[in-house]
Parts: C-alpha cells; sequence; structure tokens
C-alpha cells in the first residue's frame, strides 16, 4: 500500500498592524527603565554619607528674647501707614507694605477657613472699599457694621472684586 505523502504549507506569519507595535513600544519602554534602575540601585547599594549628622529639634524653643504677642502688635501698629484707597486702588503701594484702615466691616464670613470681609472707609477723596483677610476671630469680637480699625500688610489686589485687599493680623474695635 502507498504511503499517502502530505504537503505541508508554509503559511505567512500574520504581521502585526503598525499601532499595535508602538502600542507594545510605549507599554514596555517604561517597564524596561525600572527594571534597569532598580538593577543599577541594587548593584551600587544606598548612598553613605559621611558628614555630621545633625539633629533638629521638633519644636522651636521659645527664649526670654522673643517679643509677646502684644509686642509685635505694638510694633506693627508703630510702623504701619494710613492707607490712602485711590493709591491702593492703583496698586501703588508695595506689596507686604505695612497699613492701617479705618472703617466699617461688611459682608463678614468668619465660617470659612480663611476668614474675610469687606472694609468700607471714608476719605476726602470719598469711600473705599478693601477686602481683608487673615485674621483670626478670636481676638476681637465684631459683627457686620462695626467700625475698625485693622492692621495687616497691603497684599495687592483680589482676584474676584479687583480691588485692594488687606491681610490683617490685628484688629482694634
Amino acid at each position: 500500500m502507498p504511503r499517502k505523502q502530505y504537503e505541508f504549507k508554509h503559511e505567512p506569519k500574520k504581521q502585526r498592524p503598525t499601532w499595535q507595535k508602538w502600542l507594545i513600544g510605549i507599554i514596555a519602554a517604561p517597564i524596561v527603565v525600572i527594571v534597569f534602575l532598580f538593577i543599577l540601585g541594587s548593584i551600587t547599594g544606598p548612598a553613605e554619607f559621611d558628614g555630621p549628622v545633625v539633629e533638629s529639634t521638633s519644636a522651636v524653643e521659645s527664649s526670654s528674647d522673643d517679643p509677646s504677642q502684644d509686642e509685635l502688635n505694638q510694633q506693627l501698629k508703630d510702623k504701619a501707614i494710613e492707607i490712602d484707597y485711590v493709591t491702593a486702588n492703583a496698586g501703588e503701594y508695595e506689596v507686604g507694605s505695612k497699613v492701617k484702615a479705618t472703617g466699617e466691616v461688611g459682608l463678614l464670613n468668619d465660617d470659612s477657613i480663611m476668614p474675610s470681609f469687606n472694609l468700607t472707609t471714608e476719605s476726602d477723596d470719598g469711600y473705599g472699599l478693601y477686602y481683608v483677610e487673615g485674621f483670626n476671630t478670636s481676638d476681637t469680637e465684631f459683627s457686620n457694621g462695626d467700625i475698625v480699625t485693622v492692621y495687616g500688610t497691603y497684599d495687592g489686589k483680589d482676584e474676584q472684586t479687583g480691588g485692594p485687599k488687606i491681610f490683617v493680623t490685628y484688629i482694634e474695635k
């Protein structure tokens, strides 16, 4: 009985589309880099530091030379200049200048993380409206309509209102 001979046909491999090749390369490249860095790090070992070790203290030590909060408030009151609304609105004060302003509290928002309010002042030129933030409501009790004097720094223009902004650290009622 004669044997049947089978012919094996060689089919060419299907080529992957180019986008699949790129995708595989994009995924594989970071993995190869990470493995390389891991191997390099384990070969070289951790870095040795031969310099002196300085331990830091976790809390700032208070000394008798540090001024009290009352003294700091008094220094601010002494250095602060009366802010002029027209000059402040024109942006002619340097940001960080120590200023003070006296006026009426409006739109008090003391429920947020950064309490704020509007301060309406009156001068020979008319009225001025400052955006005030940064104060501590536990130091001075006041509410809408109260007349207060604020001490702090000129903080440029408020992004929402476009008016001058004062970052306050001390308020007198």
